[in-house]
């Protein structure tokens, strides 16, 4: 066990009238009833956020930073799901005396959380003209059910005790281009699930379904019609040639203000606009829809006419801060740029001064915008680290053309699809940071990607784990991760923060100043979310290590779980 790591700690802009308070999570509907014999002291985590807050924060505080040091593997478990096409990105969800825990084919297995032993598992038949996608983030867990999302697009709910399917619903029209990939949110009777189908000329949506019965009750277009706001951003002649929209993770829930926040990603084609003159609503934006109706509330969008993809991937984070000492209902979401976005969630206006900046015109086809929003708190992540020849000054935002063009943090760098995890103790959101700056090129006639992007020769891939003072807009601590992580971070009551890394380990870090504390070799890349929970009076942390093929990390099946000696 290694412990002990160079941590570089980054000072920068201060934003003095802003400080933290201790942020409880929106009230909802209780969704874990206590299992026979449980101890009154167990913790759950009964969907893929922790809570509907998408905190990833654990009340348990069995684990410190004086002891995860003994940190002892409890038990393993392989799906049996592996190979060059995979992506094992499934956090374990812990609730009513049972784990659920899925493969990358949306295999279901529900586990003895203690020990490990399978007590039931299914296996859905996927439609013959399913995506070839295969990757599933997890299962939501309530009112004695389990909701899995499919690659073919269903949602399905299985009853949690039996694993006996009780009800099917057809999310959309089943072929390659159009499929379910996250983890779906349970709240107040309702299964919340969106469509992942960004590269393709397909429109996203995120629908609202009844979870006794499988009836959708609304749904929100995430392309706009040309009746409906934000129809004018799109050229009337192509707007239903171009698309995209996609919603990949799991949305965040406030009940007391009845709003459901989720993010909207790229528009397609991606990294060509001749066909999308306009800011592309509501693409690369944070939407907040009412959850009784699923009509618009607000929106905020981060890239306006993406050229880049650099689409808001990571799910939001609802927390509180305080401002001119009164208590603001906040949301954040780390991007793909590197910024992190503050957000008033009651409105959707930023926290954080974010004024729109001018940014590179570049090939006229593109139909670039001619500014882009901009925090002024400190960036998470690198935005121009390359020399030589390219102008470090215009990277983030210079549009791609027939000549090659650099982009950095990159369309994999920020925080993209790693879910951020926030301790209201410390204050700090803990963040996978990275950057992977790529030479950028495309055509007026590329679809969808457009030419494969080129790794600028020297120019290392960075990584790293960071606290970030969400108040005080900027980083608290840094901790440097070899590769790139991807998985995203999981902070507890105890001061500790848990997360993996794409090299193969499992990590602890002290949650106030990102010492290493507990290091350990996994069989493969530790690509996936940890979950945190508390059984028979014993704190677990679970995590899946079985690697990611856009990554290419070391492939493989097994969820490691966790407990203290």
């Amino acid at each position: 066990m290694r412990v002990s790591r160079t941590m570089a700690i980054v000072s920068a802009l201060s934003f003095a009238a802003l400080t933290v308070a201790a942020a409880p999570s929106p009230t909802a509907t209780p969704t874990t009833p206590a299992s026979a014999g449980a101890a009154a002291t167990d913790v759950s985590w009964p969907v893929y956020g922790g809570d509907p807050t998408n905190q990833r924060y654990s009340p348990a505080t069995q684990i410190t930073p004086a002891n995860v040091s003994t940190l002892k593997l409890a038990w393993s478990f392989h799906t049996g799901v592996w190979g060059p096409g995979t992506s094992f990105e499934s956090t374990a969800v812990v609730a009513g005396g049972r784990l659920y825990i899925t493969a990358p084919d949306d295999k279901v297995f529900a586990l003895d959380p203690t020990t490990g032993n399978q007590l039931w598992h299914v296996t859905p038949k996927l439609e013959a003209d399913a995506a070839p996608t295969r990757i599933n983030r997890g299962v939501a867990y309530g009112d004695g059910r389990v909701y899995l999302a499919t690659v073919d697009s269903r949602l399905i709910a299985y009853d949690a005790v039996s694993g006996k399917q009780e009800w099917s619903a057809q999310l959309a029209q089943s072929r390659k281009e159009l499929f379910n990939s996250m983890a779906p949110q349970f709240v107040d009777g309702w299964v919340i699930v969106g469509l992942s189908a960004g590269e393709h000329e397909a429109r996203g949506f995120l629908a609202a379904y009844d979870a006794n019965t499988g009836k959708q009750v609304w749904r929100f277009i995430t392309i706009p019609g040309p009746a409906n706001p934000g129809g004018n951003t799109w050229p009337a002649t192509t707007r239903y040639l171009a698309g995209g929209g996609p919603v990949w993770m799991t949305p965040a829930v406030d009940t007391s203000l009845g709003l459901i926040y989720f993010n909207v990603t790229n528009p397609s084609p991606d990294f060509n606009g001749s066909s999308r003159a306009g800011s592309d609503l509501y693409t690369d934006s944070i939407v907040a829809v009412h959850a009784a109706t699923g009509k618009l509330a607000w929106y905020f969008q981060e890239v306006h006419h993406d050229l880049w993809d650099y689409d808001p991937a990571s799910p939001d984070v609802l927390l509180t801060l305080t401002i001119g000492g009164s208590p603001v209902p906040a949301i954040i979401q780390a991007g793909k740029t590197g910024f992190l976005y503050v957000l008033d969630r009651r409105t959707g206006k930023p926290v954080v001064p974010t004024p729109e900046r001018p940014v590179p015109g570049g090939e006229p086809w593109q139909h670039a915008w001619p500014t882009q929003p901009e925090p002024q708190n400190q960036p998470f992540a690198p935005q121009c680290p390359a020399a030589g020849q390219y102008p470090l000054e215009t990277c983030l935002f210079t549009p791609p053309g027939t000549t090659p063009v650099l982009n950095a943090p990159g369309s994999l760098g920020g925080s993209a699809w790693s879910p951020v995890s926030y301790s209201p103790v410390t204050g700090l959101a803990y963040i996978e940071a990275n950057t992977i700056p790529v030479l950028r090129s495309t055509t007026p006639t590329s679809c969808c990607f457009g030419r494969s992007p080129r790794r600028i020769p020297n120019e290392p891939v960075s990584g790293s784990l960071e606290g970030y003072d969400v108040a005080g807009g900027r980083i608290a601590w840094l901790v440097p991760v070899q590769g790139a992580p991807f998985g995203g971070s999981t902070a507890t009551a105890g001061g500790v923060v848990f997360s993996g890394e794409s090299s193969g380990y499992f990590d602890a870090h002290d949650a106030s100043n990102g010492s290493l504390l507990f290091h350990y070799a996994t069989l493969a890349g530790a690509d996936a979310a940890p979950s945190v929970y508390v059984a028979d009076g014993r704190e677990y942390v679970a995590i899946s290590a079985g690697g990611n093929s856009i990554l290419n990390s070391p492939r493989g099946d097994t969820l490691d779980v966790f407990t203290l000696p």
